[in-house]
């Protein structure tokens, strides 16, 4: 029954590996969504300032 240990051993680390790749799989979706987000509030953000630079022009002499 030596050889049984090894084999586990091999299944553990396989899974372990597995689960670590599904973690690295779901964070960067994560990170994914959160960069979209980001850029749809960078986007709104250039926009209000935009608009905030036409509301100030007409107030320069």
């Amino acid at each position: 029954m030596k050889s049984a240990r090894p084999v586990r051993s091999r299944a553990l680390v396989s899974e372990q590996v597995g689960e670590a790749v599904n973690q690295m799989d779901q964070t960067t979706q994560h990170n994914a969504a959160l960069v979209e987000e980001s850029a749809a509030a960078a986007e709104s953000l250039r926009l209000q300032a935009a608009q905030l630079v036409e509301c100030v022009a007409q107030f320069r002499l």
